[in-house]
C-alpha cells in the first residue's frame, strides 16, 4: 500500500482518516521521479509566458513554487523527483514546439481552434 506521509498532518488536524485511507488503497507506490505534479505547472507557465500578461505569469510562478514546495513538504516526492519534473516539463515543451512547426502539427491545431 501507498504512504500519505506528510498528508497524515492534515488528517490529524481534521480529525479524520482522507489521505491515510486514500493512500492505503493505492497499489503503485512508487511511482516518484519524475514528478508529473511538478511537471504539469511548468507547461502551464511556459505557455503562459507567451500571453505576456505580468499578473498571470506572477500566478503561475507562485503556482509552480507552490506545487513544488508541496510535493517536498508532504514527503511525497524529493528535490530530485521536482527537478526531473520540470526538466521533463522543458524538454516536452520545446521538442513540441519544436516539432509543431516543422511538421503539419500545427496547421491541425490552427484548424482545431477554429472549430472549437
Amino acid at each position: 500500500p501507498g504512504n500519505a506521509a506528510g498528508l497524515l498532518n492534515f488528517d490529524s488536524l481534521l480529525g479524520i482518516r482522507l489521505f491515510e485511507d486514500m493512500y492505503a488503497k493505492n497499489a503503485n507506490v512508487f511511482a516518484a521521479i519524475p514528478s508529473l505534479h511538478s511537471a504539469y505547472p511548468v507547461l502551464c507557465l511556459l505557455y503562459g509566458w507567451r500571453l505576456k500578461k505580468t499578473w498571470l505569469n506572477v500566478l503561475f510562478v507562485t503556482f509552480v513554487l507552490g506545487i513544488w514546495f508541496s510535493a517536498v513538504y508532504s514527503r511525497h516526492h524529493y528535490l530530485i523527483d521536482v527537478f526531473a519534473g520540470g526538466a521533463v516539463a522543458l524538454v516536452s515543451y520545446y521538442a513540441f514546439e519544436y516539432l509543431s512547426e516543422k511538421t503539419a502539427l500545427k496547421k491541425w491545431f490552427l484548424a482545431l481552434s477554429e472549430r472549437l
